[in-house]
């Protein structure tokens, strides 16, 4: 009886299918069963992985950005290409930019400089940011002129009003910018009141050096602003200065 059993359990896997025997085809199954669990592995780890940066506990996915007209894309040919944009788009941020020309920690604007009857400081600004983004960079510093009177206490007020508000993001303020002269020595001091403020209050501070200097064809024909090159110049400098801070996270 016994052997009568194993005889058609013989027969049963030679048979032909399609060319193909019973064992051939246990073979392709067994096979396929494999790339499928593999494939779900694979689909789930994938799944499990976050877009954008990622520092410890922290993932960005969405940046905001505070700052002067250079922050705002003054003298590129479209948004797209502005310092801000290229940096989100490289890095894979979405990008809330709330900046607004002729603006600085001490200093605000009217309509000639941003286009509206006042635009406030940088603490002011914050309360522009919509959502609840992950990393909030504030870049600028040039309109607040020579050694101006309550620049720490102003630099450490906007950087303790952007902790309270978003308690949970990464808040980065940048070394200020100049055009493509080389930068006046009152900019290196005030950029160094705006380090120290930003270790008072625990934000990180990237210095992105001076891009610009040095080169004309960065600069769009008002003489003042970057045109799309020295967007894209500051935007490898940022991203240079970023890696550097991710590296030592």
């Amino acid at each position: 009886m016994a052997y009568r059993e194993q005889g058609r359990v013989r027969a049963w896997l030679t048979r032909e299918y399609g060319g193909l025997s019973m064992w051939g085809l246990l073979v392709v199954l067994l096979v396929l069963g494999g790339v499928a669990g593999l494939w779900a592995y694979t689909k789930s780890q994938a799944a499990a992985e976050p877009d954008g940066d990622a520092f410890g506990a922290l993932v960005i996915r969405e940046a905001a950005f505070v700052g002067d007209s250079y922050s705002a894309g003054a003298g590129a040919s479209d948004t797209d290409v502005r310092w801000t944009t290229v940096v989100a788009n490289d890095l894979g941020w979405s990008e809330d930019n709330v900046a607004l020309g002729g603006t600085g920690y001490v200093t605000s604007a009217g309509k000639e400089a941003c286009g509206l009857d006042y635009c406030g400081t940088y603490a002011e600004t914050i309360g522009d940011v919509g959502g609840d983004p992950d990393l909030v960079v504030i870049s600028g510093g040039r309109n607040d002129g020579r050694s101006p009177a309550g620049l720490e206490n102003a630099a450490v007020n906007t950087f303790e009003k952007a902790h309270t508000r978003f308690p949970n993001a990464l808040i980065v303020a940048t070394s200020p910018l100049w055009d493509d002269d080389e930068a006046p020595a009152w900019l290196e001091d005030n950029a160094e009141v705006v380090k120290r403020a930003a270790e008072e209050t625990g934000t990180v501070y990237l210095d992105i050096g001076q891009p610009l200097a040095g080169h004309p064809a960065y600069i769009a024909e008002d003489g003042l602003h970057p045109n799309d090159a020295g967007h894209v110049a500051i935007a490898i400098a940022f991203e240079a200065a970023w890696e550097d801070f991710a590296a030592s996270q």
